[in-house]
């Protein structure tokens, strides 16, 4: 469980199940990639 500012989780993507389409690289280029930023909020505890 995350409870610091900047903690960090990194994954192997090759070893998590999800269903996403395949990376195909623009015309041209040699190759493809997939940046992906996965934002996740708690909700906190009411004051």
């Amino acid at each position: 469980m995350l409870t610091e500012p900047f903690e960090t989780i990194l994954l192997d993507d090759r070893r998590v199940l999800h269903g996403v389409t395949p990376v195909t690289p623009a015309p041209g280029a040699r190759a493809g990639v997939r940046d992906m930023l996965l934002v996740d909020f708690f909700p906190g505890t009411p004051r």
